[in-house]
């Protein structure tokens, strides 16, 4: 089930990116992508080290726009040795 947040709200999200033998490792791009219900794209953002907590893990502010539907996808995207390794969670909005 996915998560419900109110409109207008800024939430923070986080993602963990490994190699593939399960090693929290940093990748050499990382995006955070928003799509809305119809896996339209609404924003692409390139991450820093700004936004590392750890190694391979990142996080990235995002504020729900009041103007869009109900149901949004956020994605975390790296490239690990050229390889895309995706992470990827739906969310639900509402204006209450």
């Amino acid at each position: 089930m996915a998560s419900i947040y109110l409109k207008g709200n800024t939430i923070r999200v986080q993602a963990t990116f490994a190699d593939f033998d399960g090693n929290a490792t940093d990748p050499e791009v990382i995006k955070f992508i928003t799509y809305d219900n119809k896996y339209t794209k609404l924003s692409e953002i390139t991450l820093s080290s700004a936004n590392k907590v750890d190694t391979g893990i990142y996080y990235y502010d995002y504020t729900i726009p009041n103007n869009v539907g109900k149901s949004y996808y956020y994605e975390f995207y790296g490239e690990i040795g050229g390889n895309p390794t995706l992470n990827r969670r739906e969310f639900s909005a509402k204006f209450v």
